[in-house]
């Protein structure tokens, strides 16, 4: 069964084991990066469970903005290989998605190659507007897609 568990800053090594298992040393996320992320109480990282398991990640960073207009940016959705290819990701992506759908807009950057990822997120309606050069390295771009929500949402949220 697929559940969520909140993470804290004592749980920053299993989150870089699981880095580990999921990305290139050189596109994964640091203990910076997380502790970062931790400043801000509103952002989520959460470990993505199955079974009682920690198989994965989402972390999401929350930007608020004047007036109703809130982002959040998809940092980080990783599952362990073993347990990719099953769904879990989309599930994960749908159910965070409906979380965030009180915000004007959901954005992310992922690997231009990382074919599987963006069929994903195009999936589950994000759009591509921006490729950034070298954003993953040396001839690694990447593309920054958006999924907007309905007005509605936002004025309805606030």
């Amino acid at each position: 069964m697929l559940n969520f568990k909140s993470s804290t800053l004592e749980d920053i090594t299993a989150l870089l084991n699981i880095e580990k298992h999921c990305f290139p040393i050189e596109i994964q996320f640091t203990k910076e990066t997380y502790m970062s992320l931790f400043k801000n109480k509103d952002n989520i990282i959460d470990f993505i469970m199955y079974n009682d398991e920690a198989i994965g990640v989402v972390a999401v960073a929350v930007r608020k903005y004047t007036g109703i207009f809130f982002a959040a940016r998809l940092c980080n959705l990783a599952i362990i290989p073993e347990y990719q290819s099953k769904g879990l990701a989309k599930q994960t992506l749908e159910i965070y998605l409906n979380r965030l759908s009180h915000f004007h807009h959901v954005f992310l950057e992922v690997e231009m190659n990382n074919e599987k990822a963006v069929r994903l997120y195009e999936k589950c309606g994000f759009k591509h507007y921006k490729t950034i050069k070298n954003y993953y390295g040396l001839n690694k771009h990447a593309l920054k897609m958006k999924k907007v929500f309905p007005v509605l949402n936002v004025i309805r949220a606030n």
